[in-house]
């Protein structure tokens, strides 16, 4: 399979996820998001990433959460990318870091505005840099 039928194909799948977590079934919005994420889809990756926070199929996992959040930023993904941020703001998985949560929201802005995303996403962003900078958390 070439990178374009897989990337195709990734997208199918994930859609068929997202379907199901719309209409609450979880537990074939993950196996379907799974595929997408084997295919390297890292919008299928950060959607598990909500199914672990959320505990939608099952006990919440923070870690595997951010796990799953880590690995979509790192791709530059957005959405994932503010995700990772609010790990470190909230420190659920992992210890609090105020620096570390302003650069990951930094980074999501950045790769926001060169994916083109969609509104929803930037104005999460940008609230969270928002808060940050005016409780002045990892601010100057």
């Amino acid at each position: 399979m070439d990178e374009d039928d897989k990337f195709q194909k990734s997208n199918k799948l994930l859609d068929i996820g997202a379907e199901a977590y719309r209409n609450g079934d979880y537990l074939k919005a993950q196996k379907y998001y799974e595929y997408a994420a084997k295919l390297g889809n890292t919008q299928a990756i950060c959607n598990l990433g909500y199914i672990y926070e959320y505990g939608r199929t099952g006990k919440r996992d923070y870690k595997k959460a951010f796990y799953c959040f880590k690995i979509a930023a790192d791709d530059g993904n957005a959405e994932a990318c503010y995700k990772v941020g609010d790990s470190y703001f909230y420190g659920d998985a992992i210890k609090q870091n105020y620096n570390l949560a302003v650069e990951y929201y930094i980074k999501a802005e950045d790769f926001a505005n060169k994916s083109g995303i969609d509104d929803d996403i930037k104005s999460d962003i940008y609230y969270r840099l928002a808060l940050c900078l005016y409780k002045g958390y990892g601010t100057d």
